[in-house]
């Protein structure tokens, strides 16, 4: 899903992209496992794998993490 976002006053605009990815159980299983040795989300340590490996950067969500 592709969203649009522009500030109140007009002068910035930008552009965020949601998405949704199943994990088949090996990898659902080295991602849990890095989240709770880190104690950290499993949804961050997806992103951060994504920033690393595809410089895909993250936006946190309203009322996200």
């Amino acid at each position: 899903m592709l969203n649009e976002f522009e500030t109140e006053d007009g002068k910035a605009k930008w552009r965020s992209a949601e998405v949704r990815v199943m994990l088949d159980a090996d990898v659902h299983y080295h991602v849990a496992k890095e989240a709770f040795e880190r104690n950290i989300p499993k949804r961050k340590v997806i992103q951060e794998v994504l920033l690393k490996n595809y410089g895909i950067d993250y936006a946190p969500m309203i009322g996200g993490e």
